[in-house]
C-alpha cells in the first residue's frame, strides 16, 4: 500500500503538503486494515449465502486475525528492526 500510495502522491514539496492532511494520513495508516475486513466480510457474507459455514469461519477468524495483527504492528516492527540492527 505505501508504495502505490507513493506512486500516486509523488514525491518532493508537493508530496509534503498532500500527506500533511489528516484524510490522507488517515488512509495511509488504516487503508489497508479497511480493505482487508471488507474482503473477509464479503467473502464470509457470500459463504453464508450459499451455506458454506466451513469457509465462512475461516474468513470471520482471518479478519479476525488481522484486526489483532494490525493492533501489534508498530511493537512487532520494533522487535525485528531493533533485533537486527
Amino acid at each position: 500500500m505505501p508504495l502505490t500510495y507513493w506512486a500516486i502522491v509523488g514525491e518532493g514539496s508537493v508530496e509534503d503538503g498532500i500527506t500533511s492532511s489528516p484524510l490522507n494520513t488517515f488512509f495511509i495508516k488504516y487503508l489497508a486494515l479497511i480493505a482487508g475486513i471488507i474482503a473477509a466480510v464479503i467473502f464470509s457474507y457470500f459463504h453464508v449465502k450459499n451455506a458454506n459455514f466451513s469457509k465462512a469461519k475461516s474468513y470471520i477468524i482471518a479478519g479476525i486475525f488481522i484486526i489483532v495483527l494490525y493492533t501489534v504492528k508498530e511493537y512487532i516492527f520494533n522487535i525485528i528492526f531493533d533485533t537486527f540492527q
